[in-house]
């Protein structure tokens, strides 16, 4: 994070229908059952900032559970880091001495 603390806000829930609360929440618990999602108390984290989640309905149906990090991304900066470029990339694998294409 930055030396700027994103402000404090309140979570909201998304104004759905009961319908899509209902699929709202099995996404969470679908997540939640692969191990994606945990409890914050569950892990020792007090939850200092909310991100809102919503549904994104899928060209080829069903619906995507989405996650909108713009708020608190504007208080982040990156870490520096070096980009690879096509030179040390090659320079491994032109040692290598199998490459198996499935």
């Amino acid at each position: 994070m930055g030396p700027v603390q994103p402000p404090q806000r309140k979570g909201r829930m998304p104004q759905y229908s009961k319908n899509n609360l209902v699929e709202l929440q099995n996404k969470f618990d679908e997540l939640e059952c692969k191990g994606v999602f945990r409890k914050p108390e569950d892990v020792g984290i007090s939850v200092e900032y909310i991100n809102p989640s919503f549904l994104v309905k899928k060209a080829s149906g069903g619906f995507r559970l989405v996650t909108a990090f713009a708020d608190v991304g504007r208080y982040s900066k990156p870490q520096p880091s070096l980009m690879p470029d096509v030179d040390s990339t090659l320079r491994p694998i032109a040692q290598w001495k199998y490459i198996i294409k499935v």
